[in-house]
């Protein structure tokens, strides 16, 4: 009568739920005006800065890419949204196939379990996102102010290493 929620700290893969941070490949005062337009286009406007906020933010930006600051900062934010990731978003894992000898093996205390067929077009199963499976591991483009909230929910929660495709597993999140 319950369904188990993990976080992605508990399966199997300790890659799931980490994508990496991707720098633009470009040179410094290209990678300024790149954050500065993210800057002025999306974050601005959401926390409601005037300009000389904005100009503020831009010079201390400028000044942290031109040292190599903002890489240190954009690797302890990386850590940070890893850590929540694996740890604050529970998931119900499902697999879309009952046949697959390695998850009885792996899943089903070596052969002795049991597998419940679920109806997927009941709630909360009709909810189930679908795993994705790539070559690589995620990773986010910086910066991610373009990215829309359902691409960072697959890259982040949704994407597994091509390894694990057998499960042909969902997930409620």
């Amino acid at each position: 009568g319950e369904l188990y929620f993990a976080t992605a700290r508990e399966l199997n893969d300790p890659f799931e739920a980490a994508p990496h941070f991707q720098m633009p490949d470009m040179g410094k005062d290209d990678t300024i005006g790149v954050f500065s337009r993210a800057l002025r286009d999306v974050y601005a406007p959401r926390w409601r800065w005037n300009e000389e906020q904005i100009l503020a933010a831009e010079a201390t930006l400028r000044e942290e890419i031109r040292s190599g600051k903002y890489e240190t900062r954009i690797a302890a934010l990386e850590i940070t949204w890893k850590d929540k990731f694996r740890s604050d978003y529970p998931m119900c894992c499902l697999a879309g196939t009952r046949d697959s000898t390695l998850m009885w093996s792996y899943y089903a205390t070596g052969h002795t379990g049991i597998c419940v067929h679920l109806d997927a077009t009941k709630a909360p199963f009709a909810n189930a996102d679908r795993v994705i499976y790539s070559e690589r591991y995620p990773a986010f483009p910086l910066p991610v102010a373009y990215l829309e909230a359902a691409e960072l929910h697959a890259m982040a929660l949704l994407t597994k290493s091509k390894v694990w495709s057998h499960e042909n597993e969902y997930r409620v999140i």
